[in-house]
């Protein structure tokens, strides 16, 4: 919060609002990429059943961010228009990777 108000100094407010839509847009896919098991690794009743878990759960991100690098590039653009976010068309191919980094 304390780096806020230099950074908005730099930038043009449509940089920072690009920003902000690449960021929600990667949480709410990140979201997706969990698939709800990374809250069942602290209710494991042993270090298998972690270890399995998050196995899981990092493999199910994995395909899920190859099945999303996929769609966006075949699709892309298409699917920019419908959910009205155009402003992202230069970095939607990076949206499933980040998200996989923040899941």
């Amino acid at each position: 919060m304390a780096c806020l108000p230099p950074v908005t100094r730099l930038y043009e407010p449509d940089a920072i609002g690009v920003q902000n839509l690449f960021l929600s847009t990667a949480i709410l896919m990140s979201i997706l990429f969990g698939g709800g098991l990374h809250q069942a690794i602290p209710m494991a009743r042993n270090d298998l059943e972690v270890s399995s878990l998050a196995k899981s759960a990092f493999w199910v991100g994995v395909a899920l961010c190859f099945l999303f690098s996929v769609l966006a590039g075949a699709y892309g653009q298409q699917i920019l228009v419908i959910i009205g976010l155009e402003e992202l068309e230069n970095f939607v191919g990076w949206v499933p990777l980040v998200a996989l980094l923040m899941s």
